[in-house]
């Protein structure tokens, strides 16, 4: 179960926002008052994920914490009361296409409340995040081309790996940068499709 609001459960336990926010990373956490208990999130593996894919945290902490709090750092912020894996997809985060990729740290926190206070552990899952592939070209044709001359296209694609190109006459190709003769004379929708690594 999710809860948007930590401030509801903060007020409900007496504690203050700012000592266990996950955003305020120069606050460390209190003493082990209940215990030493590690917190832990990992993915199944994977460091380098791409917008708009769907990251799913397990959940390895020691048994025993009350509730974690998850910062994703786009802004969200998720509290979670189980040991479930927990998701969030990044959107939005790249203005243009064909930046580079760039780095995350999602910082979490799981917290254990008793009679003695409370105890707290924290830890980031590091990662990378790459824009959507980005397909475009241009061509060698200045106004027109005739039948049974060959066109070159320029493939200036980005953050892809692989191409399919339809020449719109029913050939195809998978070269990234191909060059192509239309046999007979024509209009022709050329359709370039970008795959991302």
């Amino acid at each position: 179960m999710r809860i948007s609001h930590l401030f509801l459960f903060i007020l409900a336990w007496g504690l203050t926002a700012n000592y266990i926010s996950a955003q305020d990373s120069d606050i460390l956490c209190p003493d082990i008052a209940c215990g030493l208990l590690n917190a832990s999130f990992d993915t199944d593996g994977a460091v380098v994920f791409c917008e708009g894919e769907t990251i799913t945290l397990n959940n390895f902490s020691d048994p025993g914490f009350d509730f974690f709090i998850v910062d994703w750092q786009d802004g969200t912020i998720d509290t979670v009361f189980n040991y479930d894996p927990i998701s969030h997809t990044y959107i939005d985060i790249f203005q243009d296409s064909c930046e580079m990729g760039i780095s995350f740290a999602v910082a979490f926190r799981g917290i254990l409340a008793c009679d003695a206070g409370f105890s707290c552990a924290s830890g980031t899952y590091d990662f990378s995040l790459r824009p959507p592939a980005k397909a475009d070209f241009g061509t060698s044709i200045i106004d027109a081309v005739c039948a049974g001359d060959p066109v070159s296209f320029s493939n200036v694609s980005c953050n892809a790996d692989s191409y399919s190109w339809s020449f719109g006459d029913g050939e195809a190709s998978d070269e990234e940068n191909p060059d192509h003769t239309y046999d007979d004379p024509g209009t022709y929708v050329v359709t370039l499709t970008a795959t991302g690594f």
